[in-house]
């Protein structure tokens, strides 16, 4: 889908993928444009896994340190010039590549660059939504508040910016541990966050039935259990990055803070977003975080395979929280805008919600349109989406289609590729597109009825 992205909306792209140089794996780094459906690379160089900090065992239980070395960055600054004048500068990593994602491209390489770096997901974009406010859940695990500063310092910090980003239409519920709401409802206060919820759970819902079902994590039952039927439109974490092993995760606790941590991995995160209706995932790193990496990884694994923009801030390299600012500025916004480049935002983006990318919009949803897979919802679904208070169920129902429609996409397009797939693939197919033939009808009617 990526590379559907980048033919319709002609970006500039730079291209990281895991090469083989004789016996040796490397960086393949490459400046591409993308012109009339035509794809042409401008430049490339290979870089040693090494010099990006990768050591011979990243598996080891030490945390592992990745940079882009300041003579490659230069290269990638000087040639993306050429690229493009007016950006942004895409990042597209070519799958298999590895653990690339979790080299910190942007914060090497932004500082450098005077255009955006934004990553292309390998998925298309959901249909967009344009209500009259914008839901955002703030979830810090009970892990984290142990630490003052945090409690004191950097969520009210956050909210501010959540608020200066969104603006009057922000709806703002916050998650946190049990033992400090009243602090932070007065921290909260000062910081002029509006209209603010702040939930405290009067029992631990980890062992409830009808929310235990569905995930292993406290937290997302927790939100789940209170949101009763409301639908988010971001769901947005402050909590530690987590390594385990070569994979990425998060830190939580039980929403009572009894018990030990917790980690949550992309799949579960995907999951628990698409029940909630989520479009938006964030993430801010505590200022003692425990892995850059982890925390890294898990954003890039997510954030590939998501219709929906993630994003990933550190505030030590944004202590005045502008970039936050900026970045929940365009994800809430109901009409294209300009990203904002800086090294400390790692940011999964759709082309089309960009205002110099939109000239790639009508012509990529008219080619799509024409296909019977894009489903599309009927007035009533649409109405519902742009209403103030979407129903749950039918955001839920919609990311669940949209997610969907995106491995129906994926696998045509490796059939426009020429690659043929087995009778099992073909027959899993095509028993997809009938179930969400099913589903749409389905829903169209019940939204209709209610």
């Amino acid at each position: 889908m990526a590379e559907l992205l980048q033919r319709e909306y002609s970006l500039p792209i730079l291209r990281v993928s895991l090469v083989q140089d004789g016996p040796t794996p490397v960086a393949g780094i490459e400046l591409v444009v993308n012109e009339h459906g035509a794809q042409r690379v401008e430049a490339g160089m290979k870089c040693a896994l090494d010099m990006l900090g990768f050591g011979e065992r990243i598996d080891s239980d030490d945390e592992p340190h990745l940079s882009v070395p300041p003579n490659i960055g230069a290269w990638i600054a000087a040639r993306a010039y050429e690229l493009t004048e007016d950006g942004p500068l895409w990042l597209h990593l070519k799958k298999p590549y590895g653990l690339l994602g979790a080299v910190p491209w942007e914060r090497d390489v932004q500082p450098l660059l005077q255009i955006p770096l934004l990553r292309l997901p390998d998925v298309l974009p959901e249909r967009p939504r344009s209500g009259s406010t914008f839901h955002v859940a703030l979830c810090v695990p009970s892990a984290l508040s142990a630490a003052p500063m945090l409690t004191s310092e950097m969520v009210p910090a956050v909210v501010r910016a959540l608020a200066n980003g969104v603006g009057d239409r922000l709806r703002l519920h916050v998650f946190a541990d049990i033992e400090s709401p009243r602090t932070l409802e007065r921290d909260l206060l000062a910081a002029g966050a509006g209209e603010t919820i702040v939930h405290r759970p009067e029992r631990d819902v980890s062992t409830d039935a009808p929310y235990g079902r569905h995930s292993q994590d406290a937290w997302l039952r927790w939100i789940r259990h209170e949101m009763d039927g409301q639908a988010l439109d971001a769901v947005h974490f402050i909590a530690h990055g987590c390594a385990l092993g070569t994979e990425g995760a998060i830190l939580t606790t039980s929403s009572t803070g009894r018990g030990g941590s917790q980690t949550l991995q992309a799949a579960e995160l995907r999951t628990f977003l698409t029940q909630v209706g989520a479009p938006v995932a964030g993430f801010t790193a505590p200022y003692d975080n425990y892995s850059d990496y982890g925390l890294l990884k898990l954003v890039d694994d997510l954030g590939a395979v998501r219709a929906g923009p993630v994003l990933m801030h550190d505030p030590r390299l944004d202590q005045s929280m502008t970039a936050l600012t900026n970045a929940y500025d365009l994800l809430s916004a109901t009409y294209p805008g300009w990203p904002v480049g800086h090294r400390s935002l790692v940011l999964f983006a759709q082309p089309r919600q960009v205002g110099s990318m939109t000239h790639g919009t009508l012509a990529l949803e008219f080619k799509l349109g024409r296909h019977p897979m894009r489903l599309a919802p009927s007035r009533v679904v649409s109405e519902h989406l742009d209403s103030e208070d979407t129903p749950l169920w039918i955001a839920a129902a919609e990311r669940y289609i949209s997610d969907n429609e995106a491995k129906l996409l994926r696998f045509w397009e490796q059939r426009r590729d020429r690659q043929e797939p087995t009778r099992t693939e073909f027959a899993y197919y095509n028993g997809l597109e009938t179930a969400l033939t099913k589903i749409r009808f389905v829903i169209d009617k019940h939204a209709e009825l209610s």
